[in-house]
């Protein structure tokens, strides 16, 4: 077996950035070198009242969210003010990424009406889920269709807005390239910092959320991020 290291793990989190192949990825790997933080939470409690309120708490120092949705007992099913809709403006609000660890397995037509229609209407507030390839690739297919549809039909409904979250260094001027869109806006498809003189935070100008580039790896860090 080969020692060989690959020369991606010397280097710092948004220098991967730019060499990312998907623009999540490099969304993701900005998002870890402005928070300087790896740390996906795995968000296994039991209510939704619970799920929010570790969201919350813990949402500054982390950069991914794993949930759960169907085992937490009173989830709010409600496009607007539901459970979904509040984790996603937790996640603006902090800056995290939401992971829906679905592990999707079904037919083509199935999967693609469980990740945009029924009652969770996932991606309407999760950054990112899974599937189990036993369906093989052309579930995986079929959900990538879904979500190229679901975001054609959001993007009418565009609404430019400002986020303020984790503070960002000097040196933090970037701009976020398109992703998979955030949980009720589409992800902006072009950011920039807020330049004034009085902004004690950094401010995302753009279509829903914003973060990006910063300084330094974190040690220790051995993930994937997409």
């Amino acid at each position: 077996m080969s020692s060989t290291r690959h020369p991606s793990l010397g280097m710092a989190y948004d220098e991967r950035a730019k060499q990312a192949c998907h623009p999540l990825a490099s969304y993701l790997l900005r998002l870890m070198a402005l928070k300087t933080s790896n740390l996906c939470l795995s968000a296994d409690v039991p209510t939704a009242r619970e799920l929010l309120a570790l969201a919350d708490r813990v949402g500054p120092s982390i950069v991914v969210l794993k949930t759960h949705h169907d085992l937490i007992a009173g989830w709010d099913y409600n496009r607007q003010n539901g459970t979904g809709a509040k984790l996603a403006r937790l996640a603006r609000k902090h800056g995290f990424l939401v992971f829906e660890d679905r592990k999707f397995v079904d037919i083509g037509k199935t999967v693609q009406m469980q990740y945009t229609a029924g009652t969770a209407r996932i991606i309407d507030w999760a950054h990112m889920t899974n599937a189990n390839m036993h369906a093989g690739k052309d579930m995986v297919a079929a959900m990538a269709e879904a979500a190229a549809n679901w975001k054609a039909r959001v993007n009418c409904r565009v609404r430019t807005s400002v986020t303020v979250g984790t503070p960002l260094s000097d040196h933090a001027d970037f701009d976020v390239p398109a992703a998979q869109p955030p949980p009720d806006e589409p992800h902006p498809d072009g950011t920039a910092r807020d330049r004034r003189p009085d902004a004690r935070k950094g401010s995302i100008v753009g279509r829903g959320r914003g973060r990006g580039r910063g300084r330094g790896p974190v040690p220790g860090h051995r993930g994937r991020p997409a």
